[in-house]
């Protein structure tokens, strides 16, 4: 008979620890993908919200105040625009092309902010001009030249205005007025003036802050001197001479992260650490509004 041999328990025990040791590092090393791969998505997604906003907020409010060739005079108004709901724009609102609000809770009655964020109006022309053939009744146009300014509806017979020459027909704008804000399930909205009335749109997804703080001319030398200030919403003489706008949003992904432990400091603000598995950035940037009055 040969000898037989085979293991003993000591190297079966001792065989078994080190699969369940290899099995631990390689579960660790798949987990720590999974999680490095989820906080990749999540972080572009942040980034691209982040771009989104920035691309499309910078150039609204670059553009705001812009509504073809009127002068100051043509637009004066001895008090502000406090209606944020109207659905029926006058001359005397174009003296605020940039308005805003600070920490509110509601709009409009029908509107539930985001606690402690900030409403931005913008209101200003379209770039392109508009044929009186091509005007739609329930929209809201303007015609300027340098002596006077029409704000009507899309009716041909509502602008009269002539170019220098007393023949040409001064050219016609199709006006916008949007209300940006954050809803309270953290929904970054814009409420636009479409064919007479206002129309809600959802930009973005996971906005846990929206702050804005402005820099005012107080001297009239055409340059912020005030930064960070934010006029209350019926001091007209500050609203209109609004030089800088600073925006500051906190962006969160949709998706679990790692865990989010940092302190955000803004705008008079402190936010964290929150600690809920989600990824955030906080973007800010200054654009200048170059078409006041």
């Amino acid at each position: 008979m040969k000898k037989q041999s085979g293991f003993t328990l000591i190297e079966l025990m001792i065989s078994l620890a080190l699969g369940l040791a290899i099995s631990w590092v390689m579960l660790d090393v798949s987990f720590n993908a999974v999680r490095n791969g989820q906080d990749i998505t999540s972080n572009g997604d942040v980034i691209e919200k982040g771009r989104f906003m920035g691309d499309l907020l910078k150039r609204e409010i670059k553009h705001a105040g812009f509504f073809g060739r009127i002068v100051s005079a043509n637009v004066q108004s001895n008090s502000p625009q406090t209606n944020w709901c109207t659905n029926a724009p006058a001359v005397k609102q174009l003296t605020t092309p940039v308005f805003g609000l600070d920490n509110q809770s509601s709009l409009c009655s029908s509107i539930n902010l985001l606690a402690g964020s900030d409403v931005l109006m913008i209101r200003r022309a379209s770039t392109l001009t508009t044929a009186p053939g091509s005007l739609v009744a329930s929209k809201d146009y303007i015609q300027s030249n340098f002596e006077d300014i029409i704000l009507a509806k899309g009716v041909a017979a509502n602008f009269t205005l002539k170019e220098i020459d007393g023949v040409t027909l001064a050219p016609i704008r199709e006006y916008h007025q949007d209300l940006y804000y954050v809803d309270n399930n953290n929904n970054f909205k814009r409420r636009r003036l479409i064919n007479g009335s206002n129309t809600t749109e959802p930009l973005i997804e996971g906005v846990d802050d929206f702050q804005l703080q402005y820099g005012i001319d107080t001297n009239d030398d055409n340059i912020p001197d005030p930064f960070n200030t934010t006029p209350v919403y019926n001091d007209y003489s500050s609203w209109q001479n609004v030089k800088t706008v600073t925006v500051f949003l906190l962006i969160s992904s949709q998706n679990s992260s790692l865990p989010d432990d940092k302190t955000y400091n803004y705008a008079g603000q402190t936010k964290g650490p929150l600690n809920d598995s989600k990824k955030r950035r906080l973007f800010s940037f200054s654009v200048a509004v170059g078409n006041q009055y």
